[in-house]
């Protein structure tokens, strides 16, 4: 089973020719309002490839927490992980250029009132189990799932994003880390993507780098470059979170990280040729495709 701890949102995005400079209006070409959150979009994405997923997160109790409760059965997950408190389900402001690059701003309310005490009841691990966690929640509470994994022989995944100064405190419960190259020079201290990823101390490195690919570094071994397919981005935004999704399911499903990225990095390039967070993830059709293509 993997228990995917993060958020859930609304995400409304504009669609622009560039994006904007600081002071500058401009003109949206296209508005589009679907669903997102980085939890949401990397427990879709993990269940989509195979993986038993327990989804946990707080929500309003109005109608877009209905729309994600829908989402999350129309994929044959429980809803029974959202927590519904009082008021209107966080939102997520995107801007998308022509280019497919992206600038994204969260109101994370939801996400941050998200404490120990409301996950009590989802924090039972076996051995065999798995925590994704993000950056969106409180520190007390990330902190506290981490460790309650890993005392129960249960491991753990960590996208630390966004990133925040507490993150570091689970650096020796982690068995993957997943970062972007700014979250790397954040985390290692460290200038330079290389530097970075050579200072990465968990016992599965990776950092993404867009469409380059990624680099990945386990132990005490060399680094390896891993490039993605090329194709024509639409919009980037969602394709970490497919990267991450993808990649702890197919790791739990073959124990083999080579594998996992293989197939992440073709589920995330594949992300990128079509708008939204969400609606970009891969069909579980198009996933399995894609790990018979790799074989």
């Amino acid at each position: 089973m993997l228990l995917v701890l993060g958020n859930a949102c609304r995400d409304i995005t504009f669609r622009v020719a560039a994006l904007p400079a600081p002071g500058e209006t401009l003109n949206a070409l296209d508005t589009v309002s679907g669903l997102g959150g980085k939890g949401l979009n990397q427990a879709i994405a993990a269940a989509r490839t195979g993986a038993v997923v327990r989804f946990v997160a707080a929500v309003g109790n109005d109608a877009v927490a209905d729309t994600i409760r829908a989402a999350l059965r129309a994929e044959s997950m429980t809803d029974a992980g959202l927590i519904a408190k009082p008021g209107e389900t966080d939102l997520s402001a995107i801007i998308v250029a022509s280019s497919g690059e992206n600038m994204i701003v969260t109101n994370a309310v939801h996400a941050a009132s998200l404490g120990i005490e409301d996950i009590a009841e989802h924090m039972s691990f076996a051995g065999g189990d798995t925590l994704l966690l993000q950056g969106n929640l409180p520190a007390e509470t990330s902190i506290h799932a981490a460790k309650r994994a890993r005392a129960s022989g249960a491991r753990v995944v960590f996208n630390p994003a966004p990133y925040h100064d507490w993150c570091k405190i689970i650096a020796h419960d982690i068995d993957v880390l997943i970062l972007n190259a700014v979250e790397a020079e954040r985390w290692s201290g460290a200038s330079g993507l290389e530097r970075s990823i050579e200072q990465l101390s968990a016992p599965v490195g990776i950092v993404t780098c867009g469409p380059m690919g990624c680099l990945v570094k386990k132990g005490r071994e060399s680094v390896q470059e891993c490039l993605a397919p090329r194709v024509k981005a639409e919009d980037a935004t969602g394709a970490g979170d497919t990267f991450c999704g993808v990649f702890t399911a197919e790791w739990m499903r073959t124990g083999e990280a080579a594998a996992a990225v293989r197939l992440a990095l073709a589920a995330a390039s594949d992300s990128v040729t079509r708008p939204g967070a969400l609606a970009s993830v891969p069909s579980r059709e198009a996933l399995a495709h894609m790990r018979r293509e790799l074989r």
